[in-house]
């Protein structure tokens, strides 16, 4: 008689939805879009071709194995928050969404390959940083704070490195970077009473009051930096010059949210600013 394989049974009950629920599929699109915008911007022009493709499908990849070996490791603080994701709802086993996610950054990481070295180089270091995120720094997730920013704000880098040219990019990598770790460590608030005794957080180590002091820190670096490239003439398009406003206002609306204790307006307005600092930032191609 054949044995029973309780993994094999839950790969095969495992549904669509379930895998779309493990990489969050649009955090991984946003992710694509970015480098995109890093690769046109690089390029000055729109260029939809092969290594258009490319760099979106190399970055979506890298995006979902990170997101899939997050709730690998996330497990026993999804469990404690009831998230409705697939391994913590029982509907998947751990070593097939540890398999997936390991997959997920070989497939990245391949395709990066025929981009050329310098992008190839970024994928696999991003890839084990993302790892490392959330293997080794779930005791200090302030470090990990950084990881996933830099992580974000590197999609342009890796877009850019395609084509060499990191005149424009260089410069908005670092708003890009201080905007998400705000991002970040609002994500912190929200989960505190679930990391408590398992991770150290920012509000955990330098107490509430500070660590909502260093989000609104991170935001006006983040918007000083994007109107200082367009006063320096780095970026002259008045498309991005525009834009900016409003991201500065969704960004300040989230800093007050965050200053009310409201946790996830605060986080839904970090992620309407993120979309919009993209836009601005495709704008310059106008």
């Amino acid at each position: 008689m054949r044995e029973f394989n309780p993994c094999g049974a839950l790969w095969n009950s495992m549904t669509l939805l379930d895998y779309l629920r493990i990489i969050r599929p649009l955090n991984c699109i946003v992710a694509g879009v970015a480098a995109l915008i890093g690769y046109w911007i690089s390029a000055l022009w729109i260029l939809l071709d092969l290594n258009a493709l490319l760099v979106f499908l190399a970055v979506f990849l890298v995006c979902a194995g990170g997101q899939a070996v997050n709730d690998y490791f996330d497990l026993e603080i999804d469990r404690r928050k009831k998230a409705k994701k697939a391994l913590a709802l029982g509907k998947a086993s751990a070593r097939i969404v540890f398999s997936l996610a390991l997959l997920l950054f070989a497939a990245g990481i391949l395709v990066s390959y025929f981009l050329g070295f310098f992008a190839f180089l970024i994928a696999v270091i991003m890839s084990l940083l993302l790892f490392s995120y959330s293997a080794f720094f779930q005791k200090a997730k302030f470090f990990g704070n950084w990881i996933v920013a830099l992580g974000t704000a590197m999609t342009l880098v890796f877009g850019a490195s395609v084509i060499g040219n990191f005149e424009v990019v260089f410069w908005l990598f670092w708003p890009m970077l201080f905007a998400n770790l705000s991002r970040e460590i609002i994500k912190d608030f929200e989960d505190l009473n679930a990391d408590k005794g398992l991770k150290n957080t920012l509000p955990m180590v330098l107490g509430v009051k500070r660590a909502k002091l260093l989000v609104g820190i991170f935001y006006i670096i983040a918007i000083v930096l994007a109107f200082w490239i367009f006063s320096f003439g780095i970026v002259q398009s008045l498309a991005y010059l525009l834009l900016l406003f409003p991201t500065t206002l969704v960004f300040l609306l989230s800093a007050k949210a965050l200053g009310w204790n409201s946790f996830a307006k605060a986080q839904a307005f970090s992620k309407l600013g993120m979309l919009l600092a993209l836009l601005a930032f495709f704008a310059i191609l106008v």
